[in-house]
């Protein structure tokens, strides 16, 4: 259940530099997630939007090399972690991109909570994502594991120049929210038995 909506200037007043054009990501940190690629992403993404950083939300047994690896390419000040939060979606409210690098997903919640808060979502085209996300509609998809059509997408939402269709990605969000997933997979279960 998404809480109610706070005002996302309060937030990014509250945590970030005025200006910030921030990409964010809600996960455990684990090489399925792949995190990594985001962090690997940020030096060509800062050379052509100079205000990008990344916010991770979660925690998880990659934190520490995650850490490492952000300090080691020079954008440990670009790279925020955030940790556990009871209330991620404050976070994507406030963001300008919701992106989500997976390696495969089942159904991910995370992109639908995202999609529930009206983020703009940029997705790996694996498994999980391209059951949800219909590319160029309610959100958009770039082949997995590949930095340049990423941080192209990036530099065209950031410019402008890609938009999403707000209403078709808040109707995707009704599709799958968790009472109606619920409630038609408890009658089929239900249609099944009887």
């Amino acid at each position: 259940v998404i809480g109610p909506p706070r005002e996302p200037s309060v937030i990014r007043r509250a945590l970030f530099c005025e200006g910030a054009f921030a990409l964010a990501f809600v996960g455990e940190l684990s090489t399925r997630k792949n995190q990594e690629f985001l962090i690997r992403a940020m030096p060509r993404i800062i050379s052509r939007i100079p205000e990008a950083e990344l916010w991770l939300v979660g925690d998880g047994a990659e934190r520490e090399r995650l850490v490492c690896l952000s300090e080691e390419l020079g954008v440990g000040g670009k790279v925020r972690f955030f940790g556990h939060r009871s209330e991620p979606w404050e976070l994507m409210r406030a963001c300008d991109l919701y992106v989500a690098p997976s390696v495969t997903e089942g159904l991910p919640r995370n992109l639908l909570e995202a999609l529930g808060v009206g983020c703009t979502v940029l997705a790996s085209a694996v498994k999980g994502h391209v059951d949800i996300i219909s590319d160029g509609v309610d959100g958009f998809l770039y082949s997995f594991n590949d930095a340049e059509e990423f941080v192209n997408i990036t530099c065209q939402i950031h410019d402008g120049r890609l938009r999403i269709n707000k209403d078709a990605a808040a109707e995707k969000f009704r599709k799958y929210e968790f009472s109606r997933v619920f409630d038609d997979t408890l009658s089929k279960l239900l249609e099944g038995i009887g």
